[in-house]
């Protein structure tokens, strides 16, 4: 039985154990020489907007620190940081090294798994697909190391959570073609970040179209079983929708439909793969002499590179139309363009939503590859190589300019 499940599953783990090495070595380089990927001296957005720093220092990952916009956050990850955090309070006592600096560790070690698991879900259901063997895992690379995947697995942030509970809600539609199992996983996905229900939404309209008794069947069981679970875990005082609308209106970005346009393909779509454009600004609190905010100064390369695959994303989806899944991963993207390119919500800092959609990016792009025919497979690998070639670039130098402000204002103690 072990055996025989070990064989089932046997490239899902080497995948697994891959990936996991990987971002555990880049993560130990960052941690021998600075913090700035988890404790930034209580400052927001001192690397592209991301609030790591700050949601370390408070702890958001094992105290009831939610709010109308992560509504169950605290209460699923805390299953397994409360422990996480227990043990580095133990271990600091034992061997005197700092409680933060092991419990970053540990918190970032977590999401290397968390992250690992999609990847893995991501790569069984390609694999569901047949494709090439190099198409495959060429494709898989092109995951691994773009940019949202690399930077929310290696920074300590809410979104590589959410990410889970979107490509497991995905997972689980392309397994169960009739099952409430789907409404039962429609919780994380609503618990830890409110706005992706509407990827629960959205299945069930490509599901079941005009059949509006299957509508009433699952958000009746929907709507119980979430309602049991805020009631539970004291959540109901969050559900304060117009409060959550008033206090994100200060981040909608109201410039001209042309303004729009340019940042939803450089700052929205380019960093779905590639490190988005940046640059190094004084900044001047907590001793943070500096920061690196987003910009439109992106590699033209690379973007006509990405626009390659845009439009690869885009006959995808035609020739794929019938197919749920290509469908699922269509509206996921359109979704998030309409969400911070037209109504504009952090569109300024955009590269951090990508986590949110990169993955269908990916889906898309292999089901495109699925057509291809034998003969003309060669040609396909062969861009796929040179886009994995300048993924890494683009990445790893990203990284490296983190890396180096990282050791400059925050260099680890």
């Amino acid at each position: 039985m072990i055996r025989k499940t070990y064989m089932k599953y046997k490239e899902e783990l080497i995948i697994f154990l891959i990936v996991a090495t990987i971002y555990t070595l880049i993560s130990g380089i960052f941690f021998y020489n600075t913090t700035i990927l988890y404790e930034t001296k209580n400052t927001f957005d001192v690397i592209l907007d991301s609030d790591s720093g700050v949601l370390f220092e408070r702890n958001i990952f094992v105290e009831n620190k939610d709010n109308n916009k992560h509504i169950l956050f605290s209460k699923i990850v805390s299953i397994i940081a409360y422990p996480i955090f227990v043990i580095s309070q133990f271990l600091s006592s034992k061997i005197g090294i700092r409680v933060d600096y092991l419990y970053g560790i540990g918190l970032t070690l977590l999401q290397i798994a968390v992250s690992s698991i999609s990847i893995t879900l991501i790569f069984s259901y390609l694999k569901s697909l047949k494709l090439n063997k190099t198409t495959l895992y060429t494709i898989m690379g092109i995951f691994l190391f773009s940019f949202p995947q690399l930077f929310m697995s290696l920074s300590i942030e809410r979104f590589i959570y959410a990410q889970l509970s979107i490509i497991l809600f995905i997972y689980l539609v392309h397994k169960n073609k009739e099952n409430y199992l789907l409404d039962l996983a429609a919780i994380p996905l609503f618990g830890i970040t409110v706005s992706n229900i509407y990827i629960y939404v959205l299945n069930l309209i490509i599901k079941y179209k005009t059949q509006f008794k299957k509508y009433i069947k699952h958000l009746t069981v929907f709507a119980l079983t979430s309602y049991i679970a805020i009631i539970m875990t004291n959540s109901i005082s969050l559900l304060n929708t117009v409060s959550g609308i008033k206090d994100n209106s200060a981040y909608v970005f109201n410039g001209t439909w042309i303004e729009k346009i340019k940042m939803i393909l450089f700052r929205l779509l380019y960093p779905s793969i590639y490190f988005p454009g940046n640059e190094i600004t004084t900044y001047g609190v907590n001793g943070i002499n500096y920061k690196m905010m987003q910009t439109d100064n992106i590699n033209i390369i690379y973007f006509v590179i990405f626009m390659i695959i845009l439009c690869l994303c885009i006959a995808s989806i035609i020739i794929n139309r019938k197919d749920d899944i290509v469908k699922l991963s269509a509206g996921i993207i359109l979704f998030n363009i309409f969400m911070h390119g037209i109504v504009g919500f952090n569109l300024l800092n955009a590269n951090i939503m990508t986590i949110h959609f990169g993955f269908a990016i990916i889906i898309l792009l292999a089901h495109f590859c699925k057509n291809i025919k034998s003969e003309n497979i060669k040609s396909v690998n062969l861009f796929l190589i040179i886009v994995l070639t300048t993924v890494i670039l683009s990445n790893g130098q990203g990284f490296i300019k983190i890396f180096n402000l990282g050791v400059q204002i925050l260099p680890r103690l």
